[in-house]
């Protein structure tokens, strides 16, 4: 059964909009696309707006149609433009930029550009809230490949989704399962849970600006 709209707040519409503007991937069948866009298995029914989906158009819009300056049209009721997401996302400021580019963009010259600044920017951040005086060499050593980990594989949106809490296969020889729980699964947890802000706080602005 497919999720109602309702439950959709501005986070997963914003990321919505952005994905389909990208056009990085079909979306998968019950998604926040499929809903708003009419695709998938929502093909064939009545598709009726609703209060929380306000915005959205039920008009069914395939993305080849948007490749032509006559059809550039988001399936907005607003009329909000593919132009007017490609300018909430240029309007974004530093880090949410850099991080909107780097995990949504589908380009590679996009994802290049923007990559090592967001890295850069998020590393600083992560050490301007987690104090890491106290550590020893080794564990700060670990705790860099962690956020070098992560983010490299936050550079599409299926990597970043494909987090989890467990100790990554990489380091299953050099740290065994105890002391990952009791010394690097929290600093693990730390850097998701500091990228997970980031890309909320972007999309939100996003969203701000496409409403």
């Amino acid at each position: 059964m497919l999720a109602k709209a309702e439950t959709f707040g501005p986070v997963e519409q914003a990321r919505a909009w952005v994905r389909w503007y990208y056009e990085e991937q079909p979306s998968t069948a019950g998604s926040v696309m499929e809903v708003f866009s009419g695709k998938g298995r929502t093909q064939g029914e009545s598709l009726k707006p609703s209060k929380s989906s306000a915005g959205f158009s039920p008009t069914r819009v395939h993305a080849t149609e948007t490749k032509n300056p006559k059809y550039n049209r988001v399936p907005l009721s607003t009329g909000y433009s593919g132009g007017g997401i490609r300018r909430a996302i240029n309007a974004l400021p530093g880090i949410h930029k850099n991080w909107v580019n780097y995990c949504y963009n589908p380009s590679r010259a996009n994802k290049l550009e923007h990559g090592d600044l967001y890295r850069r920017r998020l590393w600083d951040l992560f050490l301007s809230e987690y104090n890491q005086s106290g550590l020893n060499v080794k564990t700060r050593t670990v705790i860099a490949l962690m956020f070098n980990m992560q983010v490299g594989r936050a550079e599409c949106y299926t990597g970043y989704c494909q987090w989890s809490y467990k100790r990554p296969v990489e380091f299953s020889k050099a740290i065994d399962r105890k002391m990952w729980e009791r010394t690097y699964q929290p600093h693990w947890r730390s850097i998701r849970i500091l990228m997970d802000r980031v890309d909320q706080e972007a999309l939100k602005k996003v969203y701000s600006g496409g409403c």
